[in-house]
């Protein structure tokens, strides 16, 4: 077989890779744009944590923890958080600040028993 056949179809299979990679992160992004809903908290790519107060076509208006509003084109929020369940625990147990922690040794000290 000639080497320039394989190395060609070696380049087209990368290339039909990458571009199912860059499909697939284009519709993650275009779920979570869409799963935007007032009341739901949400992280935008500038790390503001908000809560959704209304949405448009084209931008997202977000309540910040000291009630300020600020508008923020769609597209920046990178992550809908998850809902906290019933008992006030976020859903993902490993999420930063789910469990409860000691004031008396922190999270940078060791723990002595």
């Amino acid at each position: 077989m000639d080497p320039a056949l394989i190395l060609l179809a070696g380049l087209a299979l990368i290339l039909i890779l990458q571009f199912s990679r860059v499909s697939r992160q284009r519709r993650e992004v275009r779920a979570t744009q869409d799963s935007l809903a007032v009341g739901r908290e949400v992280l935008t790519a500038a790390g503001m944590i908000g809560t959704v107060a209304a949405v448009t076509e084209d931008t997202v208006t977000l309540v910040g923890e000291d009630g300020q509003r600020t508008r923020w084109v769609k597209g920046s929020v990178v992550r809908v958080l998850p809902v906290p369940d019933a008992a006030g625990d976020d859903a993902t147990p490993d999420a930063p600040g789910a469990g409860p922690e000691d004031p008396a040794t922190g999270p940078d000290r060791p723990t002595t028993t």
